[in-house]
């Protein structure tokens, strides 16, 4: 798998051998001027221009692509509920995320849960949320690199995961 994190100065690439967990190979290089402001996509055409040279030269087995994004748009909420299943929670999240979430109509909106208190009575979760308009440009851009897309992720979420890996 490709991970890409494309940042306003450099754009991170590297793929990941899922089999031992050790990084294949990574490149870093300078992102186009005005491509992306604030974690949002503004020229994909240029992007994908960048990205497909890179990734002929130096990914050319890797089909499947995972993108790390960062904004200041990006909402993450710590929210603590009652102790239920996942599928219980996904379902009380859906009339709970207004209270956390302003429009959430305009978020691609998920969550995870982190911890529970000692008696299982409450759960502490993490909700994301970002904006549409920001994910439809990484879709757009996966789809005009011809990779299928598995994950797109917040940058937190990546280190955590990572840490935790090596741990």
């Amino acid at each position: 798998m490709i991970g890409i994190d494309i940042g306003s100065f450099y754009t991170k690439i590297g793929s990941c051998d899922k089999k031992n967990n050790k990084l294949n190979n990574m490149v870093m290089e300078r992102t186009p001027q005005n491509c992306i402001r604030n974690g949002y996509l503004s020229d994909i055409n240029v992007l994908s221009d960048f990205l497909n040279e890179i990734l002929k030269k130096k990914f050319t087995k890797e089909k499947k692509l995972s993108f790390c994004i960062s904004s200041t748009d990006i909402i993450i909420r710590e929210i603590v509920m009652p102790f239920m299943k996942d599928d219980e929670l996904k379902n009380a999240l859906k009339y709970e995320i207004d209270q956390y979430i302003p429009n959430s109509d305009d978020y691609v909106v998920d969550y995870k849960q982190i911890g529970h208190d000692e008696d299982d009575k409450k759960i502490r979760t993490i909700i994301v949320a970002a904006p549409k308009e920001m994910i439809s440009g990484y879709l757009n851009l996966a789809k005009t690199l011809k990779l299928r897309l598995e994950i797109i992720d917040i940058y937190s979420n990546c280190i955590y995961k990572s840490i935790k890996k090596i741990m």
